[in-house]
């Protein structure tokens, strides 16, 4: 598993995935492994790919705010944007100071034309983090 994860560090990016999925085979229920590829599909833009790891873990870790939070956030990136906001509302509900899924949340509103639950969320971020940098670009495009 730590092999799979350094290989993705060292951009053996083939040997890497290998080596992760066959130690889901091993353990499907490894966090680490389902967290490591959850996170590679998404940095590499594969939504649907990085959706699948971490419903997953969300379906495992239901209380989880950053499980939920990743799965919000794929949806959103997939354009399945009540799909973001029911699992968004399911990270807030388990950790309502998590400031990314607070900005992530105002967002999904704000593209479901939701400004004031946007507006909500965001002040909640805000008061978190006043200087965070996409609370305050979000904060300009809602004017």
């Amino acid at each position: 598993m730590n092999n799979g994860r350094e290989l993705l560090r060292e951009n053996k990016i083939e040997e890497g995935l290998r080596s992760l999925e066959q130690a889901l085979e091993l353990n499907p229920e490894s966090e680490s492994a389902l967290k490591t590829l959850g996170k590679f599909y998404l940095k590499e833009k594969e939504y649907s790919k990085s959706l699948i790891y971490w419903e997953k873990l969300a379906v495992r870790n239901a209380e989880s705010a950053e499980f939920s939070y990743y799965v919000s956030l794929c949806h959103k990136m997939s354009k399945s944007y009540q799909k973001a906001a029911e699992y968004g509302e399911r990270a807030l509900s388990s950790d309502p100071s998590y400031l990314k899924n607070l900005i992530n949340l105002a967002d999904v509103y704000r593209i479901l034309e939701r400004f004031p639950r946007a507006q909500e969320l965001l002040g909640k971020a805000l008061v978190l983090d006043p200087e965070n940098p996409k609370a305050l670009q979000l904060k300009n495009s809602l004017g």
